[in-house]
């Protein structure tokens, strides 16, 4: 279904401590994945392992420097019909309404009125925002939010559904219903899912696998190593259950690869989507940025 083949990407950045000119910084090496239809993976790893790079060149949003990203095998896909991106702000435009919003997509593509009524009040239904099509991004909570962006993704029935850190500027409470009502669209829907998270539980409530994605530029780092440092099947059967023995062994695994992927990390190593955060593997979450 998905399919990356030997995929690099750098970025360009001004020398450290002032001065002039700029240096190449690589943030993806030579990663290979494949995601079968109707799975759904998450990647995890440190700060500036380059999981939001990774997501947003399978979204179109950016050229790799090498290598391939393919849907069934077609390099040519497209976003918004073959591949959807939820962000982590929900990216709602502040003056649509709910209902404007999560038809939004449907109306760049065309769709006719009638259907893109239908299935924008259909989305809304299912994500349980009935009674709030006419309201704004600013009379909603953040969790009414993310689900009204959710939902956006979703109405336009893609192929495969990214998600980066969705549900990472929430209250855990509304986080662990969104992570649950995720995967009831899921299930309803079975569509490939990515998903970025920073939460090893998160990662394994939601995953059928997990990709952990080493930093290249920690100290230590084999550099000639690929960007995926290893991956964890979750075979654990839904709804899984937070508290089982099992889930907390799974939990240990994860938390034990994310580990061995973090290495000695780098003062220097800025995060591939932002500024730099925390460089720490211990706590259930890594950071706040990836």
């Amino acid at each position: 279904m998905l399919t990356i083949e030997g995929l690099n990407k750098s970025f360009t950045r001004a020398v450290a401590g002032g001065g002039k000119g700029t240096q190449s910084l690589q943030i993806l090496r030579d990663v290979h994945l494949e995601v079968q239809p109707g799975e759904f993976i998450s990647l995890i790893g440190p700060s500036g392992c380059g999981k939001t790079t990774l997501i947003r060149t399978i979204a179109r949003l950016g050229p790799p420097d090498e290598g391939s990203v393919r849907i069934d095998g077609k390099l040519t896909y497209q976003p918004g019909e073959d591949v959807c991106l939820v962000f982590q702000d929900s990216g709602l435009l502040p003056w649509y309404t709910s209902f404007q919003n999560v038809e939004y997509g449907l109306r760049l593509r065309g769709v006719p009125r009638r259907v893109r009524e239908e299935r924008v009040r259909h989305y809304l239904e299912l994500m349980g925002l009935e009674g709030f099509e006419d309201s704004y991004p600013h009379q909603l909570s953040g969790g009414m939010r993310q689900r009204i962006g959710l939902a956006r993704a979703l109405a336009c029935e893609p192929r495969v559904l990214l998600l980066d850190e969705p549900f990472a500027a929430v209250d855990a409470q509304t986080r662990e219903r969104l992570q649950e009502e995720l995967l009831r669209l899921w299930n309803l829907n079975r569509m490939t899912a990515v998903f970025v998270t920073h939460s090893i539980d998160e990662a394994v409530f939601l995953s059928d696998r997990v990709v952990v994605l080493r930093t290249l530029s920690s100290r230590g780092t084999d550099p000639s190593a690929p960007s995926v440092s290893s991956e964890v099947r979750i075979d654990l059967p839904r709804p899984r259950d937070r508290d089982g023995e099992q889930y907390r062994i799974v939990m240990a695994e994860l938390r034990n690869a994310l580990t061995a992927a973090s290495g000695p990390q780098s003062p220097a190593a800025p995060d591939a989507a932002g500024p730099g955060a925390p460089q720490s593997a211990d706590d259930m979450e890594v950071s706040n940025h990836g």
